[in-house]
């Protein structure tokens, strides 16, 4: 599931992607790190971390729009270029972008709905035919 976070007049797409969580963990060893968006203590650690997840959620989500929604109408505010190809926003941007503190409350809320959309994605799957012989002879016992 994506989520959108508009900067500059632009909707970027959010994904917390299985390549997100990788890079989350590569970089700070664990998820826990994610939990600075519940502080609402404001240092530059804190927003260099938040927009450094911003533009990770954006890269991702623009990559899934890329590969599996390429072919879907874009809405006019979408950060696309001439090919229709979505284009992330890098972070010194997102700081350029971002102009107040409730700009920063906006990414916070962004990046979490991202997360909970995240959790609750539903991943559909078709059984191979080995385990639904392997389910038929253990139900057969």
């Amino acid at each position: 599931m994506l989520s959108y976070l508009k900067i500059a007049g632009k909707n970027y797409p959010l994904s917390f992607s299985l390549g997100a969580q990788k890079a989350i963990i590569a970089k700070y060893g664990d998820m826990k790190g994610l939990d600075v968006f519940s502080k609402e203590e404001v240092t530059v650690e804190n927003i260099d971390m938040l927009v450094w997840v911003t533009e990770l959620f954006i890269a991702q989500g623009c990559a899934y729009k890329n590969y599996f929604e390429k072919d879907v109408p874009v809405p006019e505010d979408s950060p696309v270029d001439k090919d229709g190809k979505w284009v992330p926003i890098p972070a010194e941007a997102i700081e350029i972008g971002i102009t107040q503190l409730g700009g920063l409350q906006d990414i916070i809320k962004a990046v979490a709905m991202c997360i909970g959309a995240s959790s609750r994605q539903e991943i559909e799957t078709e059984p191979t035919e080995e385990a639904v012989k392997n389910t038929g002879a253990a139900q057969s016992e």
